[in-house]
């Protein structure tokens, strides 16, 4: 009997350490998916997501017990692990249970924030990535537009969406509560990705003074910061910076 199964973690199963490790750039979730879809893998379907907060993987399947071993392993395949590594953090579900997981995702509900906005887009490009790759097929198809369709039903109907947030957003109002106002402030970010750009644009809103941005690559925080009137500093002086 097929059936559609979830396997994955999340902030609710694997810290951040786990996660940072797992976490899958577009090249390598083009390889697991081509890895999955493999005939020895023996899984019809399969369609991965990869955020900040979560590594999941969507099959259908004829054997549940095949892709509960053959999805661990080809994740830690494309990210050289050992299974022992994953194994305590990894959870799954099946049919009804993997579904419900995929809609509550959509709709924000298993976010680190609450309603956070950018959960939706991040299924919707899953889904196009595992379409385009041949690895998304009717059944699939079928559960990811619902989960898309009721993501954007939460946001319209509810109150969920009234203030979108994100953990950016969160980070800066926590630090406008615990230290008063930034207005003035020197303010050092590091990282220059879409958490940090959503980061600065916070803070520079609150009229902050200076903004120095740290990042492995010079020229992505040299992109940020020109466009806050910030100043990128290299890799190897943040103690520096911190200390400032």
């Amino acid at each position: 009997m097929s059936r559609i199964l979830f396997y994955g973690l999340d902030h609710h199963s694997a810290p951040i350490q786990i996660r940072e490790r797992v976490a899958l750039a577009t090249s390598d979730q083009i390889a697991l998916l081509r890895s999955l879809t493999l005939p020895t893998a023996g899984l019809r379907e399969a369609a991965v997501l990869s955020t900040c907060h979560r590594t999941e993987v969507y099959v259908f399947v004829e054997a549940p017990q095949t892709a509960l071993e053959a999805v661990p392993l080809a994740l830690t395949q494309v990210k050289h692990l050992r299974l022992s590594e994953l194994a305590p953090y990894g959870h799954h579900a099946q049919d009804e249970q993997a579904i419900q997981h995929l809609l509550r995702v959509a709709a924000g509900l298993e976010s680190m924030i609450i309603g956070e906005p950018q959960i939706l887009g991040q299924v919707s490009a899953a889904y196009q990535l595992a379409l385009s790759h041949e690895c998304a097929g009717p059944i699939l198809s079928a559960l990811f537009r619902q989960a898309i369709r009721c993501g954007r039903r939460v946001r319209n109907e509810t109150s969920i969406g009234r203030r979108p947030r994100t953990v950016s957003d969160a980070a800066v109002e926590w630090v406008r509560n615990t230290l008063g106002s930034l207005a003035g402030s020197q303010v050092l970010l590091i990282g220059a990705g879409d958490m940090g750009q959503a980061a600065a644009r916070a803070m520079c809103a609150d009229g902050i003074g200076r903004l120095l941005v740290a990042n492995r690559s010079r020229g992505h925080g040299a992109e940020l910061a020109s466009v806050y009137g910030g100043e990128a500093i290299s890799w190897e002086r943040l103690h520096e910076a911190l200390a400032a």
